[in-house]
């Protein structure tokens, strides 16, 4: 009855304060939503609209059900035209909405409550409100407040300080990230002159490196190749996907962006890229190796 009537007393506050209509209305199991006419709807507007829904509740208007004939329905300022019947049940709030209505209601608009409009989103050419009633408002309030209270602990803020300290945070966040990224890429690079002894001629090459990302690859391969005579094909698995990098020697007369098309299918993928350097990859994780195995045996020929 409090999410029922509290959408009969939203829907008319929307007509009311915003101008927008009411198609539709679903009330869940958990939050109820209303379907608008208007494709935009202001924040200024919802605010508005809350506030004569809840002013609307606070004055306690009596709720009323009027049983008419189809032909005494002219009688009423109904909200929306009233569907054909034989009898129809004229739903009043006193003062602020009539509607055509079959669903059950309180004795007043006390009883329902708080109403709280909890979002909105455009939907279908118009707009979806999502809002809240009587004692599912204070009960999501009480977990709002208590999640708040949560996470100012966790930022170590007073509650009006959270969302500039979430900021600062996310800021430096950020800035951790690239300086890591940075870290990891010139370490990689003095690692790279070491991996040329794996290979058995010290011109070619192939190697899975762990954990390591595309922009690690390609900053390994340009580091490698800077050097005469060489031709690395490398690969790596991140964030569950499959990664290559393919590079050569300016010096050395080779298509790598071909070859890397070439292999790419192996891990599920594709690419691309110059006759020197060549990136790609694909979800096809486990087909790593045979990539760079089909790369390794086009280089060879």
């Amino acid at each position: 009855m409090q999410q029922h009537s509290g959408q009969h007393i939203l829907s008319a506050a929307f007509v009311k304060e915003a101008g927008a209509n009411t198609t539709s209305f679903h009330l869940g199991s958990e939050s109820s939503t209303i379907d608008l006419d208007q494709s935009h709807v202001t924040p200024e507007e919802v605010a508005r609209v809350e506030k004569a829904a809840n002013d609307t509740v606070r004055k306690a208007l009596p709720i009323r059900s009027h049983f008419v004939a189809p032909e005494e329905a002219s009688a009423f300022d109904l909200r929306k035209p009233a569907p054909h019947a034989e009898t129809l049940r004229i739903v009043e709030v006193e003062g602020f909405d009539q509607q055509a209505c079959c669903g059950t209601h309180p004795r007043s608009t006390a009883e329902v409550g708080p109403v709280v409009v909890r979002g909105q989103e455009r939907f279908k050419g118009g707009t979806r409100v999502e809002f809240l009633c009587g004692d599912r408002a204070l009960a999501d309030y009480r977990t709002t407040v208590s999640r708040m209270r949560f996470l100012a602990s966790i930022l170590s803020a007073t509650e009006s300080e959270m969302v500039a300290t979430a900021e600062k945070r996310e800021e430096e966040r950020k800035a951790m990230g690239k300086e890591l990224e940075r870290i990891r890429r010139e370490l990689l690079v003095l690692r790279v002159e070491d991996w040329m002894s794996e290979s058995s001629d010290g011109k070619l090459l192939v190697k899975v490196v762990p954990d390591a990302g595309p922009t690690e690859l390609r900053a390994a391969a340009t580091a490698l190749t800077a050097k005469p005579g060489r031709i690395v094909l490398l690969g790596s698995v991140e964030g569950g996907r499959a990664h290559l990098v393919f590079g050569c020697s300016e010096s050395i007369e080779i298509d790598m962006g071909a070859i890397l098309k070439s292999a790419a299918p192996k891990v599920e993928g594709k690419g691309g890229g110059s006759p020197r350097m060549a990136q790609g990859g694909g979800p096809g994780t486990e087909g790593l190796r045979a990539a760079l195995e089909k790369a390794a045996a086009l280089v060879r020929k």
